[in-house]
């Protein structure tokens, strides 16, 4: 467990150059060592009108032009976190 030290809006961006979208996300600031860099939450997800597909890891955002398709990828996912863990016990 671990209490919020604050809490930080930065813009994110989904997309390229010719299809993009940009939000405001808050986010709280937290002092844990974990492999993942920011968590988006529901409400993020919300304010994206983002439609998670968890079986085929992939998010659809809709965009100016058309729909942002956004693929996971688990094994890249996995080799991170194993880098990760592999960086927190060197230290």
């Amino acid at each position: 467990a671990a209490k919020p030290l604050g809490q930080i809006t930065l813009p994110v961006t989904f997309g390229t150059l010719s299809n993009y979208r940009t939000e405001f996300i808050k986010f709280k600031v937290a002092d844990f060592e974990s492999s993942y860099h920011a968590i988006l939450g529901r409400p993020a997800l919300a304010k994206f009108m983002a439609i998670p597909h968890y079986p085929y890891l992939l998010l659809k955002i809709p965009g100016p032009n058309r729909v942002l398709s956004l693929r996971g990828d688990l094994k890249r996912a996995f080799d991170c976190d194993v880098q990760a863990v592999q960086i927190v016990a060197k230290a």
